[in-house]
């Protein structure tokens, strides 16, 4: 229900009707993976840090990717970021 309302308005996106399905059944068949997106974003992370940009969501991001990593997680899809809610640690 909450995708069917998402998608009828401002919030549709190609995430939300590509990789909603898979939150939904927690499965997270590969698209992108985990590890190599915490990879770029530590990359942007240590060019922001040069700027002197904070990037405080980026930082929140890459430390719950971490967690996936450490969970043996990496190299699923990066939708599998909703496992951190669902379960907590990844």
């Amino acid at each position: 229900a909450l995708v069917s309302a998402l998608s009828a308005g401002a919030a549709q996106s190609w995430v939300l009707a590509n990789r909603s399905k898979n939150v939904i059944d927690d499965t997270y068949p590969l698209g992108f993976r985990v590890a190599l997106h915490l990879k770029d974003l530590r990359i942007a992370l240590d060019e922001a840090t040069t700027l002197g940009v904070p990037m405080a969501i980026t930082k929140l991001i890459a430390a719950q990717e971490s967690l996936l990593v450490e969970a043996g997680r990496g190299d699923e899809d990066l939708s599998n970021l909703a496992r951190i809610p669902r379960d907590g640690r990844g």
